[in-house]
């Protein structure tokens, strides 16, 4: 083996150890995130958040699962700031979980995949839809995919499935007053669709 070789190899491997670090670091954190929830009313500021910048913090925090997956991320949206209704720390939980969850069921498949953010503002409301290109699930297992620990068909196919990622998002969402919705469609990929009441720009003092 080239010295090149060798390497790639360890390049390889300590990428492996970092995925498998991270793997446990969100599972840790789901499991915190579920204590947490008791006693959420005492854990909650809700303001007005742009949207933008908190979507950029999740991706930035998963850049290293995005290269090493072949998953490109893409935020399709013409304005320069979309201020939502939340607290920026429940949502950005939120946010993370789904973008974890749209990464590990793209793994699987080859060659380059996209994850699309679009986001849509619409009278009152702003919308974000999530889309992968991963596996998707089967309709059999779509009413189910919000109850906790539920894996369904996908789970048999991805051990470190837990079941909470997605319970946990229906969780934040309904206490933060926010829609959560998803599509999908099997081999094609998932859309999941979040809605907030939108946010007012907060207006720097030139003084």
């Amino acid at each position: 083996m080239s010295k090149e070789e060798k390497t790639n190899e360890t390049a390889d491997v300590f990428d492996k150890i970092l995925q498998e670090n991270k793997r446990l670091h969100t599972s840790i954190e789901q499991g915190l995130t579920m204590i947490r929830l008791e006693s959420f009313e005492n854990d909650l500021e809700v303001k007005s958040v742009d949207l933008l910048s908190s979507l950029r913090k999740v991706i930035n925090g998963r850049k290293r699962e995005f290269i090493y997956q072949s998953v490109f991320p893409s935020i399709e949206f013409e304005g320069k700031y979309a201020y939502v209704v939340t607290d920026p720390k429940w949502n950005e939980i939120l946010l993370d979980q789904i973008v974890s969850n749209a990464i590990k069921y793209s793994s699987t498949k080859r060659g380059r995949k996209n994850l699309i953010f679009r986001i849509e503002e619409n009278g009152n409301y702003t919308s974000l839809s999530i889309t992968d290109e991963g596996v998707g699930i089967p309709p059999y297992d779509l009413d189910r995919v919000f109850q906790p620990f539920f894996t369904g068909e996908n789970g048999r196919k991805f051990p470190n499935s837990t079941g909470i990622g997605l319970y946990l998002c229906k969780k934040i969402a309904d206490k933060l007053g926010q829609t959560i919705t998803i599509q999908s469609k099997v081999s094609k990929g998932t859309t999941v669709t979040i809605r907030w009441v939108r946010g007012m720009e907060k207006h720097k003092s030139n003084k």
